[in-house]
């Protein structure tokens, strides 16, 4: 009977425990998106930012979260950002697209972390601008404004859409991966003029054809010869030109407006993002 009545204790002794380390709490409310460990919201300002959160998941249909920190385990903001995201099971899709959101008061940063879709999305040029608009409202200590401006900001960025000539360039291997995507206008544009081709093909050939066939026949045997000429192919040269591809680095998330940087998290997985002291 003892041992029955000790165990609720031992339970709930785990559940402070495991609270006053900082622990992840996803596993506890898998519906909750915003995860203040660091007490930086009132109650009013976390339930907000959370419908925030719900409805900009359903538009975009990819994956937001919102942590704060005031211990980050001895990682650097960015390390803490993509850990997090990828250990509770955030994302959406097989590529886990979306975005984490740090504001992190043990380095005193803010950090963007972006995985599948999103790294596409979230540009370094629009990494930058987001994080320069968190940074006012953020250093004057208005943390749930900087955390609303966050979502504002990503919302406007999946409505753009990808831009135009947005690659991925690796910062730790320097491969680049160039984006490709065919827009609806340009599929209907790409079908419209394949079957204005074939039509005209198949009109050409039906009026060189319409004349009736009067059953005449060419003697072949007769008028036709064979003649065989010697062939010769003589090889010229060759030219290979090639061109070293040069791009901009730039922490935070720097370089050109259709660049995406990109690294390797501790899971393996890849990440984009930035981050910006405060």
């Amino acid at each position: 009977m003892k041992g029955k009545a000790i165990l609720p204790v031992l339970m709930c002794c785990c559940v402070i425990a495991g609270l006053g380390l900082g622990l992840p709490v996803h596993a506890e409310a898998p519906g909750n998106r915003v995860f203040d460990q660091a007490a930086l919201f009132t109650a009013e300002q976390a339930a907000v930012l959370e419908d925030s959160v719900e409805a900009l998941r359903a538009e975009a249909d990819m994956d937001v979260v919102i942590v704060t920190t005031r211990d980050a385990r001895g990682k650097s903001a960015q390390a803490y950002a993509d850990d997090y995201y990828d250990d509770n099971g955030f994302g959406a899709g097989k590529d886990y697209s979306g975005a984490l959101f740090l504001i992190d008061m043990d380095n005193r940063e803010i950090c963007v972390s972006t995985t599948g879709r999103m790294i596409n999305i979230l540009t370094d040029q629009r990494l930058d601008s987001l994080l320069d608009s968190c940074y006012t409202p953020v250093s004057k200590g208005q943390y749930a404004e900087a955390a609303s401006v966050f979502l504002t900001g990503i919302r406007r960025y999946t409505e753009a859409g990808v831009p135009r000539n947005q690659y991925q360039y690796d910062t730790e291997t320097g491969q680049i991966t160039p984006y490709r995507s065919l827009e609806l206008y340009e599929i209907i544009v790409a079908v419209a003029v394949s079957f204005g081709a074939g039509g005209a093909g198949i009109f050409i050939v039906l009026q060189r054809y319409r004349k009736q066939v009067t059953g005449y026949h060419y003697p072949v045997g007769e008028k036709g010869t064979l003649q065989l000429l010697a062939e010769q192919d003589t090889y010229l040269n060759k030219t290979v030109t090639r061109r070293r591809l040069q791009s901009s680095g730039g922490s935070g998330g720097g370089g050109g407006g259709g660049r995406s940087s990109t690294h390797t998290a501790g899971s393996g997985r890849s990440h984009g993002g930035g981050s910006r002291r405060f």
